[in-house]
């Protein structure tokens, strides 16, 4: 021997964790489950505690800017605060009940020392043919969710709330089961 010593002899590089991809799976379809749940009760509830109002809009009529289908949500405030552009919902005046929502395109006297909104569609070529009192209060958009409207003019029908019950508990199922064969998977693992 010469004296000199051989390397040592490097240990089996460890092997890279393996992806859980059912674990990963899980995970996000419990925060999915989790946010659509959380949604659906800050808009659906809101309302109650909250100055703000959730419609689905059913007509083009504020295309492009409102699509058919979207959520509208619209804030209450004082009459006096909207404004000439401002997109207001408020009931139809030869239909009470039918909510319509439209822009301010002008406010004019009432002749009764008081004013009135003059609405119009931003798709339709000419003004509403009502008058709207700028009386009270009134509600002002304040933003859209594309195609949302369509979701919860769904839910309002007997299919519709049985899938909203169903999914959820499909998916629930879904994640439990994934849970008891992941456990039993490792039962049968043999030990290392």
């Amino acid at each position: 021997m010469s004296g000199v010593q051989a390397p040592p002899a490097k240990a089996p590089a460890a092997a890279p964790p393996k992806i859980d991809w059912a674990q990963i799976g899980n995970r996000v379809a419990t925060v999915a489950l989790l946010f659509a749940v959380a949604a659906l009760v800050v808009i659906n509830l809101g309302p109650f505690v909250f100055p703000y109002r959730v419609y689905t809009v059913l007509s083009g009529s504020m295309e492009p800017t409102i699509p058919v289908g979207a959520q509208v949500v619209v804030v209450k405030v004082n009459a006096a605060d909207i404004l000439v552009g401002d997109i207001i919902t408020f009931d139809r005046p030869s239909n009470p009940g039918v909510l319509i929502t439209h822009r301010v395109i002008e406010v004019e006297p009432d002749g009764k020392g008081g004013t009135q909104w003059i609405t119009k569609g931003d798709h339709n070529s000419i003004p509403d043919s009502w008058r709207i009192p700028a009386t009270g209060y009134g509600y002002r958009y304040a933003f859209a969710v594309p195609l949302v409207g369509y979701l919860f003019a769904m839910l309002q029908s007997p299919l519709g709330r049985i899938c909203f019950i169903l999914a959820p508990a499909l998916l629930l199922a879904a994640v439990v089961v994934n849970d008891f064969w992941k456990a039993s998977d490792k039962r049968r693992l043999p030990a290392a």
